[in-house]
């Protein structure tokens, strides 16, 4: 017999190394499932046992990392910061930290005019130059991060209508016939 009498359960305590969401579950079985964490995060976990006198000390912490997942958060103020009849070039911030859920690899943008194909294309920086486009045109853009688990949502579009630009050079006027006159 145990002189502190029969362990009747165990309480988990667990939180993230960052001090917060402290959470403690009671189990009655030597196995805890640990529910609801946050992706990519680190936590400390303790376990202290029960008995009909009340809860004991908490074990050592045990440290963990949780497996990441898609970023679940958008790249931040997505704007344009120079535009030309056939170039845009925008920057955004970082997705959140806490929306992350891993480390962030690269971006992709999408971009589109009314009735066109979507065109994507990767970045590695939080700043990407569009180039190629038609002049006077209305685009559609956005942009996504990507960690090792996949792509996250898109930002909430920006629009933009590129300038126009000067005559393309086989549109110049071509005089086919002419009537000279002499006053005299």
């Amino acid at each position: 017999i145990d002189r502190n009498g029969d362990i009747i359960g165990y309480t988990v305590r667990y939180y993230t190394i960052s001090g917060s969401n402290i959470t403690l579950r009671n189990y009655s079985d030597t196995v805890a499932t640990l529910v609801e964490l946050t992706p990519f995060t680190n936590y400390s976990i303790e376990v202290a046992t029960v008995n009909v006198i009340g809860t004991g000390p908490f074990s050592t912490p045990v440290y963990l990392r949780t497996h990441g997942d898609t970023p679940s958060g958008t790249p931040q103020e997505v704007t344009i910061v120079e535009s030309t009849s056939t170039k845009i070039t925008l920057q955004w911030r970082e997705v959140p930290c806490i929306e992350q859920n891993g480390d962030i690899i690269g971006y992709t943008v999408r971009y589109s005019t009314s009735g066109s194909n979507i065109t994507l294309r990767n970045y590695f920086d939080t700043v990407a130059t569009l180039v190629d486009l038609s002049p006077f045109t209305n685009y559609s853009i956005g942009v996504t991060a990507v960690n090792v688990n996949g792509t996250g949502p898109f930002s909430t579009p920006v629009y933009l209508r590129t300038d126009r630009d000067k005559p393309p050079v086989d549109s110049t006027p071509i005089i086919i016939g002419a009537v000279l006159s002499v006053i005299a």
